[in-house]
């Protein structure tokens, strides 16, 4: 079986901004052997012994898959219709974690933090009675990211951002998304230091391209935004030398070094967080 490489764009006039996710397309035609689900199918080995096999023969190749389905004028409809299979998939077969994250972040996009949220509370509560958290796969990763990157988490939530990040760590250590949001956490915790050391680590995933693929992300968290809160995690943990200069590249870039110069002279507001 072999792996190809999915690449999500999320603007058409910026082709160059994508983030690529592996996926499993080519394989060997097996009895019992199906794709199953209504939306986002996925493979269903039919044992345990089977799925083993087919992640550890799993090859990476060199095809490359254009996706096109995340761009804005696209996006309502798809969301929209996305909510109808996975209120029917969950109605005919509940319970199911996978879908039950899918459906929550659905909602959520739509601007239902409501019921998106109450969705993903029960996604959470699986995650508390799991026996093999490895085995709930990307899914457990999104619902992880949902919680340390939501400014107000429902009331009541069963899962608290403090597990969520341990989570991240011990998982998903090479999860830009979720290293991004255990960053976010721990700067607004006042723990500057390590949220420098986090974002540090986006930055440095961006640039060798040695970071997890099993989930879409937002291609942005490579670029300035990132080197502003790294710069400002500095400022604040009283390493002012770094926050300066972790700024060059933007100030040497045309096109963002008169927001880079206006953010450095800012610098000396912050100091030991």
């Amino acid at each position: 079986s072999f792996l190809v490489i999915h690449q999500d764009l999320s603007d058409e006039a910026h082709p160059e901004l994508f983030t690529e996710m592996w996926h499993m397309r080519l394989f060997r035609r097996l009895e019992g052997l199906r794709y199953v689900g209504r939306c986002h199918p996925h493979l269903d080995p039919v044992s345990h012994a089977q799925a083993q096999a087919l992640e550890r023969d799993a090859r990476p190749s060199t095809v490359r898959i254009r996706h096109y389905g995340y761009v804005k004028p696209l996006m309502r409809a798809k969301l929209e219709r996305g909510v109808r299979l996975l209120e029917l998939e969950l109605r005919d077969r509940p319970g199911q974690f996978y879908y039950q994250v899918e459906l929550g972040r659905t909602l959520l996009a739509l601007g239902d933090a409501r019921a998106g949220g109450e969705v993903l509370a029960q996604a959470a509560r699986t995650v508390a009675t799991a026996r093999d958290l490895l085995a709930l796969g990307s899914p457990l990763l999104l619902l992880l990211e949902y919680v340390l990157m939501t400014p107000h988490l429902p009331p009541g939530f069963p899962m608290t951002r403090h597990l969520a990040a341990n989570l991240a760590r011990q998982y998903f250590p090479a999860s830009p998304p979720l290293l991004w949001g255990r960053a976010q956490w721990a700067a607004a915790q006042g723990e500057h230091a390590l949220a420098a050391s986090l974002w540090e680590k986006v930055l440095e995933l961006g640039h060798s391209g040695a970071y997890d693929r099993w989930v879409s992300f937002e291609p942005s968290i490579f670029g300035p935004v990132t080197y502003y809160r790294l710069s400002e995690a500095y400022a604040r943990a009283g390493r002012v030398a770094q926050a300066r200069q972790c700024l060059k590249p933007l100030i040497e870039s045309p096109q963002h070094r008169d927001e880079a110069r206006s953010f450095l002279a800012r610098l000396g507001e912050w100091g030991p967080g």
